[in-house]
């Protein structure tokens, strides 16, 4: 099982404890679980399509490609950065 296969399961089995608790009444009954943005949230992700790993000759991990472009999670954007200006004294 890879990193994301991992993720998924782990978010999938934590959503199914917390709507359990809520469900079972235990915890009162005075909210409506599945319209919390969190749970919407997490079904959301979980109705996605796994994105697909991809090994790469240059790393020793695994990255998960994204649709834009060549964009791994392990690559961040980077800001144009202007020199400082000098100190006034």
């Amino acid at each position: 099982m890879n990193q994301n296969e991992t993720l998924r399961a782990a978010l999938q089995e934590l959503l199914d404890m917390y709507l359990a608790g809520a469900n079972s009444g235990d915890w009162g009954n005075w909210w409506d679980v599945e319209s919390e943005p969190q749970v919407i949230a997490a079904r959301a992700a979980l109705a996605q399509p796994a994105a697909p790993v991809v090994e790469r000759a240059d790393s020793a991990t695994s990255v998960v490609e994204r649709g834009a472009g060549n964009v791994s999670d392990n690559a961040s954007t980077v800001a144009h950065a202007e020199p400082a200006a000098p100190r006034v004294q």
